[in-house]
């Protein structure tokens, strides 16, 4: 683009992925406490929406929003409990992210790749 004999770069260089309102070091890891562990989470505020979006990496797919930091942190809890809850009514195990493992059932048994720090 050019303006009075000046070159603007309008391409994508300036952004570090196709969206402007969303930057990866834009996001900050939180440590959430659970009744069933400490989970991390990343929480980034998106300008666009006007919410706190929040990913929890150690559920695959799982985000949740909340229209403060407080209440992000608040609803991020509220689905890693939920989620943990699902898993054990399957009879499932969790592991957190500290390598503390959970279940309700005397056999659960474990789903997928598990790796138990001792």
């Amino acid at each position: 683009m050019r303006k009075d004999n000046y070159i603007i770069d309008t391409s994508l260089s300036i952004y570090p992925n196709k969206f402007p309102f969303y930057n990866v070091y834009m996001k900050k890891k939180y440590l959430i406490k659970t009744d069933y562990g400490t989970y991390n989470a990343s929480i980034w505020y998106d300008r666009q929406d006007k919410l706190y979006l929040v990913e929890v990496p150690s559920f695959s797919k799982t985000m949740t929003q909340g229209s403060n930091l407080a209440e992000a942190k608040y609803m991020a809890q509220d689905l890693i409990e939920l989620l943990c809850e699902v898993a054990f009514d399957d009879g499932k195990i969790v592991i957190d992210d500290l390598g503390m493992v959970f279940g309700k059932k005397k056999l659960a048994r474990p789903s997928g790749p598990v790796s138990v720090r001792v």
